[in-house]
């Protein structure tokens, strides 16, 4: 990803922007180092999410802002789930703990909650509903297998994966609308 955004940001002619990777959990910048500091989908796999929302606020300059973007409640993404999660059981029963760890932030207030325990002021949650149009033949789905199953994916053979992923496309085919 990261190396992906330095690519974008030079077509893009974009000098002033330096892409790093880095432990959330402990920064190496100095105190007040940014306007601004946002985070989407990756709080939910810190180990101490308190701990990373306190050296976000330790970075960001004083009244600088933070935004972090976690999943929703179970609810609102089943159809993600099941659509990812499905195909894989016929490998591996416990495929569903590793996408139900994602959504640890998603029931209202705990965020909240996390982000004044970890020192923020002013820390306010907004439900944002998203329904991307992606391309059919993309596997936007991959990430969500690779990401959030680790252990799962990993334990699949090379023939088993590609297997699971023929079998996720399929299973999003209801949801098509055209070629998205």
């Amino acid at each position: 990803m990261v190396q992906a955004l330095a690519q974008r940001l030079a077509r893009l002619g974009l000098s002033n922007v330096t892409c790093r990777q880095a432990d959330m959990e402990a920064l190496a910048v100095r105190d007040g180092s940014f306007d601004a500091v946002t985070c989407r989908y990756g709080l939910m796999y810190a180990r101490d999410a308190v701990r990373a929302l306190s050296e976000a606020a330790r970075v960001v300059r004083p009244a600088g802002r933070i935004a972090v973007m976690v999943w929703a409640p179970r609810r609102t993404t089943a159809s993600s789930f099941t659509a990812c999660v499905r195909p894989i059981r016929s490998w591996r029963t416990d495929a569903e703990e590793g996408f139900l760890a994602a959504t640890r932030f998603a029931e209202p207030g705990v965020l909240a909650a996390m982000m004044t325990s970890a020192g923020l002021v002013d820390a306010r949650e907004q439900e944002l509903i998203v329904e991307p149009r992606i391309k059919v033949g993309i596997p936007f789905w991959a990430p969500l297998l690779e990401m959030n199953a680790t252990e799962v994916w990993t334990g699949l053979t090379p023939d088993e994966q590609k297997k699971a992923h023929q079998a996720v496309a399929q299973a999003y085919e209801p949801f098509r609308d055209g070629d998205h």
